[in-house]
C-alpha cells in the first residue's frame, strides 16, 4: 500500500522459495491481497528465487526485463546485491522495499518489531511454563506484531503528485 502511495505502479514481490515455503506463503498471500485490493492495473508475477545465486541472478535479470518493475518489495536478503551485479541502480532504475529493514540491506519498508517479537514469544514460553504445557499444542497459537512502516532512501516518492499528497498526510497526522 505504502509504496504504491509513494507513486509507483508495476511493483514485483521477490523472495526466496525457500523462505515463501517457511512461512507458508504468508508474504505472498500480504502481496496478493494488497494487488487486490488496491486494484493494481500492471500486476507482477512473484519471483521466488532458488539457493543458487547464479540461477537466482540468471532468473532476476529475465524477469526485470519482461516485467519492467518500477519498485520491488522483498524479503530475500540476496535481491540487493542481485540488482548491484546486474548495474540496476536503486533507486534510480528501480525502487526498493524490504518486509524488514532489520534484516535486508534496505533502508526502506518495514519494521516488523522484532524486540517486541523476542518479548512477546518469551512472555508465551513463561505462561506455557507456569500452565505445565509440554509438547506441541493441540491448539496451536500464533501471535501478530503489527509492523510499522519506514521511510528510506531506497524508494523515494516517485513524481512530485506523491510527494505532495504524502507532505498533506504528514501535516494532517501532526495536527491530530
Amino acid at each position: 500500500e505504502k509504496i504504491h502511495t509513494y507513486g509507483y505502479k508495476r511493483i514485483g514481490f521477490v523472495t526466496s522459495a525457500e523462505l515463501d515455503r517457511k512461512v507458508g506463503g504468508n508474504f505472498l498471500a500480504g502481496y496478493y491481497a494488497a494487488e487486490r485490493q488496491l486494484g493494481l492495473e500492471h500486476a507482477l508475477p512473484l519471483l521466488a528465487l532458488p539457493e543458487d545465486f547464479a540461477a537466482s541472478r540468471q532468473l532476476m535479470r529475465e524477469w526485470l526485463a519482461r516485467h519492467k518493475p518500477d519498485a520491488i518489495l522483498t524479503s530475500s536478503t540476496v535481491v540487493p546485491r542481485i540488482l548491484e551485479d546486474l548495474g540496476v541502480r536503486v533507486p534510480q532504475d528501480v525502487a526498493l522495499a524490504g518486509t524488514t529493514v532489520y534484516d535486508l540491506p534496505i533502508s526502506a519498508g518495514l519494521n516488523q518489531h522484532p524486540e517486541e517479537i523476542g518479548r512477546v514469544a518469551v512472555e508465551l514460553l513463561v505462561s506455557m511454563i507456569n500452565a505445565y504445557d509440554r509438547g506441541t499444542p493441540r491448539v496451536p497459537r500464533r501471535v501478530l506484531i503489527d509492523s510499522e512502516w519506514v521511510d528510506g532512501p531506497s524508494l523515494p516518492p516517485k513524481s512530485e503528485a506523491a510527494r505532495s499528497r504524502l507532505s498533506k498526510g504528514a501535516s494532517r497526522a501532526k495536527a491530530a
